[in-house]
This record gives C-alpha cells, sequence and structure tokens, in this order.
C-alpha cells in the first residue's frame, strides 16, 4: 500500500505553513515528491519519525524556487541516536554562508505533533561513496578541513547549547542497554562490554580538540554534484567533538590507498589540528565510537551478517587498542 499522495498532502500543507515570512511571495503551485521509504508503508506519514521530500515551488513571477522539505521528530530519552530537526537546524545556521552546505530557509514547529520542519535549498548529486574520482574525495577532505578548522576553539560551543557533546560518556550506559548482550545479538558473536568500550574510546576522543562534527560523516551524505564539486547534507547528528569522529566516518571501507591519500590531504589542509584528529590512535577511538553507535542506531535492521561484521570490528579495535 502506497501513502505517497498522504505523504505529499502532509508535506506540502508544512512547507506553506512554514513558508518564510512577509515580503515573501506566496507560492502559486507547489509539486512534491516525497523521498524514499519515510513517505510509503503502512502507517500513516505523521507517525513516522522523519518524513521528507523535494518541492519545486512557482510564484506568479519569476524562476521556480527548489526545495527540500524535511520533518524530524525528536528522538526519545535514552535514544541511540542523538539527532532531531532542532539540531539540524542549529547546525546550519552556524554554517550560514558556507556555499557546500544546504542553505536553510525556514525551521519550524509544529505545536500539534512536535516535529521539527526544515525547508532547505535542494541538492541534486549522487554520493561520493559511488565515485572513483580521486579529486572528489580531495574536495571532500577539503570541506571537512574547512569545517573542522572553522570551529575550533572558537567558542561557538558554549553559545549554542542545542548541539550536544558528540563523546559524551554516559552515552556508552544507553548504546549497551539498547544492543543487549553481545553474544546475544548473533550467533557465535563475542561477548563484549560496550559500556566499557564506548568509554575507552570516549577517553581517547575527549583529550583531542573539540570542533563541530557532522555526526555521521559517511560517503552517503556527500554529493558529487553534476558540475562537479561536493556538497555535505543530513546535518541531523551534528554536534561537538573530535575531528576524527567525521574523519574515520568518512573513510569507512575505504581501500588503504584511498585511505592514505585522503588522510594526507586532510592533515595538510587543517594544520596542527588536522594532523592531530589524522593520529592513528584518535583514528581508532573515532571507528570504535562510530561502531559501537552504528550498531545500536540500526541493529534492528541489520541483518546478522553485518551485525556479525560489525561486532568482530568492534572487538578487533580493542584488541588492538
Amino acid at each position: 500500500m502506497t501513502l505517497e499522495p498522504a505523504a505529499s498532502a502532509v508535506l506540502e500543507k508544512a512547507l506553506r505553513r512554514a513558508w518564510p515570512g512577509p515580503g515573501t511571495p506566496e507560492p502559486r503551485r507547489v509539486a512534491i515528491r516525497p523521498r524514499g521509504g519515510a513517505a510509503s508503508g503502512d502507517a500513516p506519514p505523521n507517525s513516522r519519525r522523519s518524513l521528507s521530500g523535494e518541492a519545486v515551488v512557482e510564484f506568479e513571477a519569476g524562476p521556480p524556487l527548489h526545495l527540500f522539505v524535511k520533518g524530524l521528530r525528536s528522538h526519545p530519552a535514552g535514544s541511540p541516536s542523538m539527532g532531531g530537526g532542532e539540531r539540524e537546524a542549529a547546525a546550519y545556521r552556524l554554517l550560514e554562508g558556507c556555499s557546500q552546505v544546504p542553505s536553510l530557509h525556514r525551521h519550524w514547529r509544529d505545536p500539534a505533533d512536535g516535529r521539527d520542519w526544515l525547508l532547505l535549498d535542494h541538492v541534486s548529486g549522487r554520493p561520493l561513496s559511488a565515485s572513483d574520482s580521486g579529486e572528489r574525495w580531495d574536495e571532500a577532505a577539503d570541506l571537512l578541513a574547512s569545517i573542522h578548522a572553522r570551529f575550533a576553539g572558537s567558542g561557538a560551543r558554549l553559545a549554542d547549547s542545542v548541539l550536544p557533546d558528540w563523546s559524551d560518556p554516559a552515552w556508552g550506559r544507553s548504546f549497551a542497554r539498547t544492543i543487549g548482550p553481545t553474544e546475544a545479538v548473533v550467533e557465535g558473536a563475542p561477548a563484549l562490554d560496550l559500556d566499557h568500550a564506548w568509554r575507552r574510546a570516549v577517553s581517547t576522543l575527549r583529550a583531542q580538540p573539540s570542533t563541530l562534527v557532522h555526526g555521521e560523516c559517511f560517503p552517503g551524505h556527500v554529493l558529487v554534484l553534476p558540475s562537479g564539486g561536493v556538497r555535505l547534507v543530513d546535518w541531523e547528528d551534528a554536534g561537538w567533538g573530535a575531528a576524527a569522529i567525521d574523519l574515520e566516518a568518512l573513510l569507512w571501507g575505504a581501500p588503504a590507498a584511498l585511505r592514505r591519500r585522503v588522510l594526507a590531504r586532510y592533515a595538510a589542509r587543517a594544520g596542527a589540528g588536522g594532523r592531530r584528529a589524522a593520529d592513528a590512535r584518535a583514528l581508532r577511538a573515532a571507528a570504535l565510537a562510530n561502531r559501537i553507535r552504528f550498531l545500536a542506531s540500526w541493529g534492528p535492521s541489520l541483518g546478522d551478517t553485518q551485525a556479525a561484521d560489525l561486532l568482530a570490528e568492534i572487538a578487533s579495535l580493542l584488541a588492538d587498542d
């Protein structure tokens, strides 16, 4: 059963209610295309935590506007994911003026259901993970280095309490509870103390300089534009933490030669902070933290093979530390 018409109606209603204020012309016509699985299924769209889609907004005069409409409910307390619409909006406000992230046009919270709605520039591109161009990976390294350097020690952390500390030691307990005994996740998995593993990882990460981090900087969130260049999207898991968190996520599963290339490029562009982020010990700690959180966030939807691989990687990282 498809719910695309219902999802389109929800998205258009949100867009019109959140439309930029006085002085902005009212839309004459809005065409919505819901995005992915959030727009289909057996549950009503409003029951889902997130809903998004592309919107083409036409006016009586002037060119149409191509937007991305995104609605997010906050995660419940103790959730393994820290993301949400308020946090994503806060990140975009901090990044205002950066041409390599989407511009935020409006953030609005629906008092009826608490969902945060964001109106963003639409970015059309293919994921960096599908690119074999070394130049595009260089551009991704440059973008990360630029953002991390811009916010390192800037004091922005104190000015914006909406964005949390990505390497909070207390999250380990919530992650461990969410995952449960690791030996029960999949047959033959090793018994691991994930709370202890998380605390080991963040003790290293907290010794690193803190900056603005994307939080899920996987290659799928870096889009390569048809005209060239890259954009970093989906900032709902942004927070303050060690730059290595983003750098390691970008390189998760990358071939050794590409990994060496990106690390060298990043270190050269980010200066002293970049060299610390590219340090092997910091990257190992970030790899451990990223995998624990990924398993806690996506565990129920993972197949046995992927879950077993993640647990084996966690065990290997603990053994190497």
